[in-house]
């Protein structure tokens, strides 16, 4: 594996995360995962870049909101010359996401299961220009989740790209012996076509990767089955080997050079490292469910879902507390509601927040309006008026008043401002 820039460092990370499993604290806190991986790979020579706004560039015409980590290094992967990251060889960052329209769009997917969000954080690693290898991609993922969050690997299953007819691809078996080398059970590798074929868009880089999922239950043998199928197995971090370009006419060609990109979920490795069944009930959740609960008419969150949800109290719980911080974020980072795209989607987030979580079945009018980045005093005003606004139809499912509904507002900006360290560039402490 590459060698660390100062390896009495690495101890001192894994002794420091030792040491918070076996605190008095049952779990370690999203600030400290967060900040565990970057120090990790800063000590693999992997420079931190700050979190971009979840509102694109102007040169980024593709995207209503920033979706995944590697949005602000397009243009390198595209080949191009950005001023900005010429110099990165390496480079290791977490990224506010919003998935709401688009080409990922989580939208209708959140409040269904127990992971799905359309803000999240993203973690991530990046190699540009074949600074290191496929095997050493692999091997500092294993070694950070095994070694330094000490997660118990006979609870992780990889996959990899395991061949594709439709695009004439042979299936990846480096990739494969390479977790076999690194010490990964046969039974746990298992191959994949489309679910292990990443592509920007229809046209531009590409290539096959390999992912790394958890078993929620644990104690189970060979559930690789249930990897992409069934929600106890979960992806936990996504690695892509961008080495192909696709070409207008849907040719693949080689690429001059390899870059790899990776992302794993905040929320959904929190979930894992505080023994907690769902994103929604980690530290970054909670508060605001329980402030949900507090008010609603409907009874406590339980946690079900399917067929389990009576009614849908339970997704409407999530999806209300989702599409929150979501809505707090984009506006932080200064979305401008009246706009025609972004502002667009900003108002479907609400819509769908009211329509699963307190009965509002149309589309609202005139809920979204031109907003500047604000000090807190205006920022809270402005939001809660503009949730009064959008929320004046809140009754139904969970039996919210429209203007408690409003009082979700400080406490959505009280739990994202105590993991501050992770809403990089979002103006929360006011």
């Amino acid at each position: 594996m590459l060698a660390t820039r100062h390896g009495y460092q690495l101890v001192r990370l894994k002794k420091r995360v030792l040491h918070q499993l076996k605190s008095g604290r049952c779990y370690m806190s999203t600030h400290d995962i967060r900040r565990n991986f970057i120090r990790f790979f800063e000590n693999y020579d992997h420079i931190q870049v700050p979190s971009s706004s979840v509102v694109p560039s102007f040169e980024d015409r593709s995207l209503l909101f920033t979706n995944a980590g590697m949005n602000q290094f397009k243009s390198m992967l595209l080949g191009g010359t950005d001023s900005r990251w010429a110099f990165l060889k390496r480079a290791v960052s977490y990224q506010k996401c919003i998935r709401a329209g688009g080409k990922h769009n989580d939208l209708e997917d959140v409040g269904k299961d127990l992971h799905h969000q359309t803000f999240f954080e993203m973690l991530g690693n990046w190699s540009f220009n074949d600074s290191y290898s496929k095997e050493d991609a692999c091997k500092l993922a294993w070694h950070f989740l095994t070694e330094v969050l000490s997660i118990d690997p006979d609870r992780l299953y990889v996959s990899y790209f395991g061949g594709s007819d439709k695009f004439n691809l042979p299936s990846d078996e480096t990739c494969k012996k390479i977790w076999l080398k690194i010490g990964v059970h046969e039974s746990h590798i298992l191959p994949f076509a489309s679910e292990n074929f990443w592509e920007m868009g229809s046209t531009g880089p590409c290539g096959p990767s390999t992912e790394i999922h958890y078993d929620r239950v644990g104690g189970r043998k060979n559930v690789g089955h249930l990897v992409n199928v069934d929600d106890s197995v979960v992806e936990l971090w996504n690695i892509v080997f961008i080495s192909l370009l696709r070409t207008p006419n849907g040719d693949l060609h080689p690429l001059p050079s390899h870059h790899i990109d990776t992302g794993m979920g905040l929320e959904r490795l929190a979930s894992v490292m505080q023994n907690v069944p769902s994103n929604f009930d980690i530290d970054a959740f909670a508060p605001i469910i329980k402030h949900i609960s507090s008010v609603s008419k409907r009874g406590t969150y339980g946690g079900k879902v399917g067929a389990e949800d009576a009614g849908g109290r339970d997704a409407s719980y999530r999806i209300l507390a989702d599409h929150m911080r979501a809505v707090v974020i984009a506006l932080a980072d200064g979305v401008e509601p009246s706009a025609v795209d972004a502002g667009f989607h900003a108002a479907a987030v609400q819509a769908a927040a009211w329509r699963y979580g307190c009965g509002l079945a149309t589309g609202l009018r005139g809920s979204f309006y031109y907003c500047r980045r604000l000090d807190r005093g205006d920022h809270e005003f402005i939001v809660r008026k503009m949730l009064r606004r959008s929320f004046w139809h809140a009754t139904n499912r969970l039996g919210i008043d429209r203007f408690a509904c409003s009082e979700l507002v400080p406490v959505v900006i009280g739990t994202l401002a105590r993991l501050e360290d992770g809403i990089s560039g979002t103006r929360l402490c006011f």
